[in-house]
């Protein structure tokens, strides 16, 4: 019994992995500007589908040429995919940092990591999309 008790108080990697994504998340939509609210709404709930149909690279350029809420987003998927401890894309040389080095590492990575990192960028989405439905459509705090 007494192990039944250590097991489930104890924390797996996956649900630190989740916590670290919702922090980051709720933080991220929480910056949105009011101005940029409503079509970031709509921005998040279109990627995931987008990244499925189109691919994270094509998703990732569209993002880019738009502006706006798209490269709002974009910004956030580059913040969490290259800048934090583990990063899901890390900087191979010097080529890969400064502006679009989410792009750039992302046209560098092998098909694993390609793979990995759409996966992650999926993940997050979710997060993002969770808590923009709960903060901007739902009617929540606004940053």
């Amino acid at each position: 019994m007494a192990n039944d008790t250590q097991q489930t108080d104890m924390p797996s990697r996956r649900q630190t992995v989740e916590q670290q994504r919702a922090k980051f998340a709720w933080e991220e939509v929480d910056k949105v500007t009011t101005s940029l609210r409503a079509s970031y709404l709509s921005t998040i709930r279109s990627a995931p589908a987008m990244v499925i149909n189109n691919g994270l690279g094509a998703t990732l350029a569209f993002q880019l040429s738009k502006g706006g809420a798209q490269k709002v987003l974009y910004e956030q998927l580059e913040r969490w995919l290259c800048d934090q401890n583990r990063p899901a894309l890390p900087a191979q040389d010097a080529a890969h940092v400064g502006d679009n080095r989410l792009v750039r590492r992302l046209l560098a990575a092998n098909s694993a990591r390609y793979r990995r990192v759409t996966d992650e960028t999926l993940e997050m989405v979710k997060w993002l999309k969770r808590f923009a439905e709960a903060n901007i459509d739902g009617g929540g705090a606004h940053g």
